[in-house]
């Protein structure tokens, strides 16, 4: 790579010489791979439950914090499904789910 102490890489360089993908990109990656597993689970599994699950009750003042599922919902918003069946149809087909989570989850040198 050629680069010495004194001189500098921002980060998304570096990524983009060595062709890597970051590591959000790899975390979500990893992610949706689990999630693909639970939505190719049965129905009755706690796994796929908790997906779904919406706890009863109040909670407390302010901001809410981000959940699990809530971060799963907002990037299943972004992937293009609006609910977790057409999510889980999806995921019934492999190869299909493997490439569009490559895709989804692509870095962004490749993107372009």
């Amino acid at each position: 790579m050629k680069v010495f102490w004194p001189l500098t890489i921002t980060n998304e360089a570096l990524l983009q010489k060595t062709k890597l993908s970051s590591i959000e990109n790899e975390i979500k990656l990893r992610r949706w791979r689990l999630t693909g597993h639970f939505l190719r689970m049965d129905q009755s599994e706690i796994p796929l439950t908790a997906l779904t699950w919406s706890p009863e009750g109040r909670r407390k003042r302010g901001r809410p914090r981000l959940t699990w599922r809530r971060m799963m919902e907002s990037e299943r918003d972004e992937a293009g499904w609006s609910s977790w069946a057409e999510a889980r149809a999806a995921a019934r087909d492999r190869r299909a789910w493997s490439k569009r989570l490559r895709a989804l989850c692509a870095p962004e040198h490749e993107k372009t």
